[in-house]
């Protein structure tokens, strides 16, 4: 029985029908493919715990991804992603990273603020111009990537952030950071 599947850097347009077939699936790597659509089978795979779809040319995600509820380790960086569906706050497993740089987002649904098992989210290099208020509810986050954004501000949730070691905020629009940044130690 196939836990594993690496499929990177393939040229791949669609996702071979055949790894569907294996529901034990737990880690799936299709990274730096042509992938521009993720077919709903996908979201078949509950045993998935690692899912990298990192460098493709997906535009949209459905919200099938919240059936992924075992997920430790999500990766979508390097896509046209325009909007994230509020169901990835469904993957309250997340707890290794969220890899969202390098997209097209303008906004981040408030859903993430289900996400306080994660320690890493990278949001860097997008068109944000605002974090979610309830940014300060992902308490095990200890890196923060929102480098190379378009954002005027940061939320005062961020000094709930406890366990932040690193928050990257550098190529933004501060003009000023929230006083509970002073909370962070």
């Amino acid at each position: 029985m196939v836990r594993t599947i690496n499929l990177d850097s393939r040229g791949l347009t669609a996702i071979p029908p055949d790894v569907f077939q294996n529901l034990s699936l737990t880690s799936l790597s299709l990274f730096q493919n042509a992938l521009n659509k993720l077919p709903d089978t996908l979201w078949q795979l509950a045993q998935l715990e690692t899912l990298n779809l990192g460098n493709n040319l997906i535009d949209a995600v459905p919200d099938g991804l919240g059936q992924l509820r075992r997920l430790r380790m999500l990766d979508l960086g390097h896509n046209r992603l325009m909007t994230l569906p509020e169901a990835v706050g469904e993957l309250t497993a997340l707890s290794g990273f969220l890899y969202l740089s390098d997209n097209r987002l303008a906004t981040l649904p408030d859903s993430l603020g289900n996400l306080c098992q994660l320690r890493y989210l990278n949001v860097g290099e997008n068109l944000l111009t605002a974090l979610p208020n309830r940014i300060g509810d992902m308490k095990a986050l200890c890196e923060l990537r929102v480098h190379r954004n378009q954002l005027s501000e940061l939320p005062e949730g961020i000094g709930e952030l406890m366990n932040l070691k690193e928050l990257h905020a550098q190529h933004n629009q501060l003009a000023a950071l929230p006083e509970s940044v002073g909370n962070l130690r």
